[in-house]
């Protein structure tokens, strides 16, 4: 993990997020995260990117060493209705410091 990802993780509160995150994701063992990473991820979804037309917003942080940001980056200027918050001094974690920005965008139907 990044730098700034391990200084998130120093936060008790933060790691009693995950824990239950990680504790109901095996709750019934591992087979449905297996699927999920072997199957679901890796799968073609049928449609492209470019054919989102609803608004869309990708966050992400520039020193993630899970996810490189130059995925979200690719990934905004394929979809035409997208939008890009890149955070320069974060890593994966951006959640527990950016929650209410990052929520804040999601609006009801």
């Amino acid at each position: 993990m990044s730098k700034e990802d391990q200084e998130i993780l120093k936060n008790p509160q933060v790691l009693e997020v995950i824990e239950s995150m990680f504790v109901e994701a095996f709750r019934q063992g591992s087979s449905g995260v297996a699927h999920e990473i072997s199957s679901i991820l890796v799968q073609d979804w049928g449609f492209r990117l470019s054919e989102i037309a609803v608004p869309t917003h990708f966050w992400q942080g520039k020193k993630d060493n899970n996810v490189p940001y130059q995925w979200a980056q690719w990934m905004t200027n394929e979809c035409p209705t997208s939008e890009l918050t890149l955070f320069e001094d974060e890593g994966h974690l951006i959640i527990f410091n950016h929650a209410k920005e990052i929520f804040s965008h999601l609006k009801p139907d």
